[in-house]
């Protein structure tokens, strides 16, 4: 089981880094904490990243393998860069937490050298959007939510159909922010954080796959370069 939640990475990511390492003493929790702190701080231009997810394990189809303990599966959900980044200043925190560090000056200079090095690498990042695709099931007005608490670039969207049909973006549907009310307009029943796909015209005949691209920027800069960039004809 996880050890604790809202982190970036697990804290099993930092025991394999350090070569089968224990959390005896709760060093790595809180060295993988203040990495997520750390990552979340100094990506200044950016939302705070999503936090891993821990997935049930894959059973065994023989039941004699269900007595040996199954390895917990983690989906990182922050893009791989942040991933990369975390895992290296938890490391550096982890170093420089050890007492033997502190009694050896070129080492700890070592290991605060590498996190101002992520500090500033952070100020100044380029996460790209990334490209997630939902399978469309409306619901009884039509619509279907994408997610909450994240910013879709709502013209990047497109949708194959299972079948023959073709959906445009602003002809067939819109991507559009939560806010719509029951019939008697007293009760909500989209999220006000949440991004919506909304087919209300068509919903008795709207299928496929909605593809649409994420972007993690608190700013608009991603909805600005949107003609100009390569990852807009991905």
């Amino acid at each position: 089981m996880a050890r604790v939640s809202g982190l970036i990475i697990p804290v099993e990511y930092l025991d394999n880094a350090l070569n089968g390492g224990t959390d005896e003493d709760g060093r790595e929790t809180d060295a993988v904490t203040r990495a997520t702190a750390f990552v979340n701080t100094y990506a200044v231009n950016y939302l705070e990243f999503d936090a891993y997810t821990e997935n049930d394990a894959v059973e065994e189809s023989s039941s004699d393998s269900m007595e040996d303990e199954q390895p917990t599966i983690y989906t990182i959900n922050a893009p791989k860069i942040i991933e990369h980044i975390c895992l290296q200043a938890a490391i550096a925190i982890y170093k420089l937490s050890l007492d033997e560090v502190y009694r050896n000056g070129e080492e700890r200079e070592y290991w605060e050298a590498r996190l101002k090095g992520y500090q500033e690498d952070l100020k100044t990042i380029d996460v790209e959007p990334e490209k997630f695709s939902k399978t469309i099931s409306l619901n009884s007005y039509g619509c279907m939510l994408i997610a909450r608490n994240q910013n879709i670039i709502p013209w990047t969207a497109y949708v194959i159909s299972a079948t023959t049909n073709v959906w445009n973006v602003g002809e067939h549907f819109e991507i559009r922010k939560g806010g719509r009310f029951d019939t008697s307009g007293s009760s909500a029943v989209e999220y006000i954080d949440g991004w919506y796909f909304d087919a209300s015209v068509f919903i008795s005949s709207m299928e496929g796959t909605l593809y649409y691209h994420r972007s993690y920027r608190k700013d608009t800069k991603d909805y600005m370069k949107l003609i100009k960039s390569e990852w807009n004809n991905n």
